[in-house]
């Protein structure tokens, strides 16, 4: 499940550290409004026995700024997606959305427009290919990467 968030704010551009960070910080701020309990167990222990976190958190996207060298522009409107596969913490964000008309992007003030759920894709060959504009950052305890990299398609599994 996902959220899309439309918001606009007066920022020029984003700081090269604040495009992606701020992202975790805002997914327990909107948990901790709109289900404290079930963020107070993923911050503390995660989910499940390997104690994963299922926060999603796209780069916010601004596609009318105007493209300048060297920074990430940020000018006007703009759109930023939440998801996870635990529907709780999705309806989570949203009720805390409905108590927050202004985000903290880090140091960026979001003013939020427009809210809606974006329906899960399909997937009935059990296979997706995801291509990005956006800053992609993937994670990994390094327990069981050569799995984790096999499994997400990124080498041959042995």
């Amino acid at each position: 499940m996902r959220l899309r968030l439309t918001f606009h704010t007066g920022a020029r551009e984003l700081a090269w550290d604040e495009v992606l960070a701020p992202g975790r910080a805002l997914s327990y701020a909107l948990l901790k409004r709109g289900a404290p309990e079930l963020g107070e167990v993923l911050h503390g222990k995660g989910w499940g026995p390997h104690g994963l976190v299922p926060l999603g958190y796209s780069a916010p996207v601004f596609p009318a700024a105007r493209r300048r060298h060297g920074v990430y522009a940020a000018d006007g409107p703009g759109v930023l997606e939440l998801g996870s596969p635990l529907p709780g913490v999705v309806e989570g964000w949203a009720a805390g959305l409905s108590a927050m008309p202004v985000l903290a992007w880090g140091a960026t003030a979001f003013i939020v427009d427009h809210i809606e759920p974006v329906e899960a894709s399909s997937f009935p060959a059990g296979r997706a290919v995801f291509r990005t504009v956006t800053p992609v950052v993937m994670k990994s305890s390094g327990r069981d990467e050569a799995g984790v990299r096999a499994s997400a398609g990124l080498v041959p599994a042995r």
